[in-house]
């Protein structure tokens, strides 16, 4: 397999055990193993853009794909339905392989996708799963994601 992995961890979650392996691009996996297409998304201020549910944990925006969507257009409607936002610019960065034990049985990997965007925000009206937006300067996302 190509595009290999230069960061790799092994985690638990949700009771099972978990390894994620970022893959940079240009390498993209197969589109049918492509679960999310979310951006690294960057404010005409310099400022990083994040969505959450609840208020408490933060995210990149994005999500699933929708049958006969381009990854690009699956970032744009993301941005768009989350964060109330427009994806002005964006480019692939590459994509973490994701790979699930379940007791002894390993599951098959599937990826998500990541890009960097440059985007123009709108009015904020949570009208999805998203209830909260913010900006933070980029030295302090890390510290926000958790």
């Amino acid at each position: 397999m190509s595009g290999a992995p230069v960061i790799e961890d092994v985690f638990a979650y949700d009771g099972r055990l978990v390894r994620a392996a970022w893959r940079p691009g240009p390498w993209q996996p197969p589109r049918e193993l492509v679960t999310q297409a979310s951006g690294l998304c960057y404010t005409s201020a310099g400022e990083v853009l994040l969505v959450s549910q609840d208020g408490a944990h933060w995210a990149l925006p994005g999500g699933h794909l929708e049958a006969g969507e381009t990854l690009e257009e699956t970032l744009r409607r993301e941005v768009r339905e989350e964060a109330c936002a427009e994806v002005l610019d964006c480019a692939y960065l590459g994509c973490q392989e994701i790979q699930e034990r379940d007791g002894d049985r390993i599951l098959p990997s599937y990826f998500q996708t990541r890009y960097w965007a440059r985007v123009s925000l709108g009015r904020f009206e949570p009208a999805h799963e998203t209830r909260f937006r913010r900006m933070v300067a980029p030295g302090r996302v890390k510290a926000v994601l958790g």
